[in-house]
């Protein structure tokens, strides 16, 4: 809920943004702001938490920052790529994102015991 409440709460702002600040500066906020959740996480991890209350407010800030990514990042498409090439531009750029999304977790799965040792990753022995 932490995660996905933002974007309920953004998307009229986030699209109202979109249409008007540049889209450009905008999305470098939003990757910006992208590395800034990973890097909190990081340090959250590598110093055992008290509590869980500084990852969800980590995953509020990544839920915030997804409400302005989206809209940004559609509408950034026409801007990018010339109106003969939007059709098959618009098709990669979803068929990307679904393989990233499979292969992400799937890469992150094969590496893990590489990273975290076989001991930590495998239930059984």
């Amino acid at each position: 809920m932490a995660q996905f409440l933002p974007g309920f709460a953004l998307f009229l702002f986030a699209g109202h943004a979109a249409d008007l600040f540049d889209r450009r500066k905008l999305l470098m906020w939003c990757y910006a702001g992208y590395a800034v959740s990973s890097a909190l996480l990081l340090a959250i991890s590598r110093h055992t938490p008290v509590s869980v209350h500084w990852i969800y407010v980590v995953l509020a800030l990544v839920g915030s920052v997804r409400a302005f990514s989206f809209p940004v990042s559609r509408a950034i498409l026409p801007q990018l790529v010339p109106e003969e090439h939007f059709p098959n531009a618009v098709a990669w750029n979803a068929s990307t994102f679904q393989v990233a999304t499979i292969a992400g977790p799937a890469l992150g799965e094969l590496s893990m015991p590489s990273f975290a040792g076989r001991r930590l990753c495998m239930p059984f022995p």
